[in-house]
């Protein structure tokens, strides 16, 4: 697994609320590993999107994404829709696409057994503990800067973007550092409009969201 500690050591935030991001990171990157690890067999026994739908997959991640929220509201159910999404839709291009063996493209086709041998590499790094990490990590973030935002929300009238400020920190977001706006309007960061670092509600593309350490002050 990440070392969770060192990543949000990076990130400027309260002890508490370190501890809290690092506790729920690897509990989420667990149920991530879980589920993608029973995705894997449900290929590979001809299970996936046969016996088992799009729609089946993305149930069970919006219960897993809601499960590790420490709140339910309207903007966490809309998340974990968004969320269930964009990791099923992102598995499905992988398993379809790959231009494998022709055992692999039959077996797909058909939902019959397949060998993880004949499975292509692009398609095994979907059911990776690496990519269950880095989708913990980034959704861990979200959470609590959600929940760190809708606090912000109820005691002052403007809040500010703060990144990193480091080498590692990417261009749109150093553009963004310092910017301050009224609470109830969102910042504009790469030329797409955020509440808060990682969201994506108002169509902030993945580029703008992975690996986010900025903060809300």
């Amino acid at each position: 697994m990440y070392n969770t500690t060192a990543y949000f050591d990076e990130m400027n935030l309260l002890q508490h609320d370190k501890l809290r991001r690092i506790k729920t990171a690897d509990k989420f990157a667990k149920e991530i590993m879980r589920f993608l690890r029973n995705q894997l067999l449900a290929l590979m026994s001809g299970v996936f999107m046969h016996e088992k739908t799009s729609t089946d997959y993305r149930e069970e991640l919006m219960d897993l994404y809601i499960a590790m929220a420490e709140s339910y509201d309207h903007e966490v159910l809309e998340k974990a829709h968004r969320f269930s999404g964009y990791i099923q839709e992102a598995t499905e291009r992988a398993v379809y696409k790959a231009k494998g063996n022709q055992e692999y493209q039959t077996a797909i086709q058909l939902g019959i057994r397949v060998k993880e041998e004949d499975i292509p590499k692009s398609v095994l790094r979907m059911f990776t503990d690496e990519r269950a990490n880095e989708i913990a990590l980034n959704e861990t973030n979200w959470i609590y800067n959600y929940l760190n935002h809708k606090q912000l929300a109820e005691t002052q009238a403007t809040h500010t973007w703060e990144s990193m400020r480091d080498e590692r920190v990417r261009n749109s977001h150093i553009k963004a550092d310092g910017q301050t706006v009224p609470i109830n309007e969102p910042f504009i960061v790469g030329g797409y409009k955020m509440m808060f670092p990682l969201d994506d509600s108002m169509g902030a593309p993945i580029s703008e969201i992975i690996g986010c350490r900025c903060v809300e002050l």
